[in-house]
């Protein structure tokens, strides 16, 4: 297997991986930036930001990112687009296998974001990414007829908004007796009238109907619901499965770090991930510097 030596590897083009980069590549660093899907992260997911500064009347995820992918081509960073498998720390380095290849890093930036949870019911598995989905970004281009949303936190009630703004009928179904998400959310759900909801609706099977999908729930109650597609926003996790035990046990290193939503639990906000971004980008300069003789 053929060896590169890197000083910075970055594993993650959301808002956080991407930040680092820009701040490392000011301070006269090449990292080596690695990203498994589209760049930009959880932005994709992201109907209408309106909390990142500069932009007062808002910005769709999807044209922030394409900021953000523009900042890094204006600087000349390539990200490659590959997996990190096996990442790995030998005596003072870092090894992980990429694209076929052994990259040896001096420092490491973790800002791979989450993944979304599976809805553990009957007919997941076999409908996943044909008719039940994760992700808004996953979800084909030309979308028509009816959504099922099930979620009742801030993720759902997002995905709603951005379904209905395509021109689809929604329904959201929760399993809570009311939502989750932040008060404007549920005033603009509330707002929209190809939006309905459902409560204590504990979903049970999903099964396929000719060019459709069923949602059966517990008891029968609500009745079942008859969409195109089905949206599971039913929480995330950090995306830590290519690190070794070691690593994921967080060690406290100054070569080693994770940031933005890996790292920052609920707190998934594009502002906190740059922060984040910079931050570590600066200690990680600072760590170079010293020991670079």
């Amino acid at each position: 297997m053929q060896s590169q030596e890197v000083e910075v590897l970055i594993i993650g083009a959301g808002p956080a991986g991407i930040a680092a980069a820009l701040q490392l590549k000011r301070a006269g660093f090449d990292p080596f930036i690695v990203e498994k899907d589209r760049i930009g992260g959880a932005l994709l997911n992201a109907g209408w930001v309106e909390n990142y500064p500069g932009f007062a009347r808002g910005i769709s995820g999807l044209d922030l990112a394409k900021l953000f992918q523009e900042h890094l081509e204006e600087l000349d960073i390539q990200v490659q687009h590959a997996h990190a498998d096996d990442l790995h720390r030998m005596d003072d380095h870092f090894i992980a296998s990429i694209n076929n290849k052994e990259v040896i890093a001096r420092t490491v930036i973790v800002a791979a974001g989450t993944t979304p949870n599976q809805l553990d019911i009957h007919g997941v598995e076999d409908l996943s990414g044909k008719k039940v989905f994760t992700e808004l970004r996953n979800l084909p281009e030309s979308l028509a007829g009816t959504a099922c949303i099930i979620g009742g936190g801030d993720a759902a009630f997002d995905y709603a908004l951005s379904l209905a703004w395509r021109k689809m009928d929604v329904i959201i179904a929760m399993r809570s007796a009311s939502p989750c998400c932040l008060r404007i959310l549920d005033e603009r759900v509330l707002s929209m009238s190809d939006i309905k909801r459902i409560y204590n609706a504990e979903p049970v099977a999903i099964t396929r109907e000719k060019s459709q999908v069923v949602v059966n729930f517990r008891g029968g109650t609500p009745s079942p619901i008859c969409a195109d597609l089905v949206l599971c926003a039913v929480g995330r996790h950090p995306e830590l499965a290519f690190l070794s035990p070691e690593l994921k046990n967080k060690p406290e290193i100054p070569q080693f770090h994770f940031i933005g939503d890996v790292v920052n639990g609920s707190c998934r906000q594009v502002g906190i991930a740059v922060g984040d971004g910079l931050r570590c980008a600066m200690e990680i300069t600072q760590f170079l510097q010293e020991n670079n003789q």
